[in-house]
């Protein structure tokens, strides 16, 4: 051994694969998946089904993800990157919407619990479809106090 090096190869390999396990467990942490349950949106009446639609889809499209009308009041949204992919159904009324998890691919869910990245992207959807449908409202329809 040189008297420069502090630990044999072997140390230090040992030290290396260590090191990596602990930044693997860190980066895989996971989280209580965050689902949103009946949002609402507080504004006047004489909002239809349609406008609560378009602002999902428009929010979703913006994203990146596929947002597929399975029935009226139903939407299922599919969220690709690379190597993941989650899938959510969002059911709404013309006044609130519900996201709901219900599958995933590469996202460690478990026991209710799954990948951070999961439920950023979940708030950011539920954060845009906010948005979005309240920049939809028409001119004179203001929210309710």
């Amino acid at each position: 051994m040189h008297s420069r090096e502090l630990l044999p190869s072997r140390s230090r390999a040992a030290l290396a694969v260590a090191i990596l396990t602990a930044a693997l467990a860190l980066a895989c942490q996971t989280e209580p998946v965050y689902d949103v349950d009946r949002a609402v949106i507080p504004t006047e009446s004489g909002w239809e089904l349609n406008d609560m639609r378009n602002a999902i889809q428009r929010s979703g499209a913006r994203r990146g993800w596929d947002m597929r009308i399975v029935e009226p009041g139903v939407i299922e949204g599919r969220l690709r990157k690379p190597g993941m992919k989650a899938v959510v159904d969002v059911t709404y009324t013309p006044y609130e919407f519900s996201i709901r998890y219900r599958e995933s691919e590469n996202l460690g869910y478990s026991n209710g619990r799954i990948n951070g990245k999961y439920n950023r992207w979940v708030y950011n959807l539920e954060r845009d479809i906010r948005r979005e449908y309240l920049r939809l409202r028409p001119r004179g329809d203001e929210p309710q106090r």
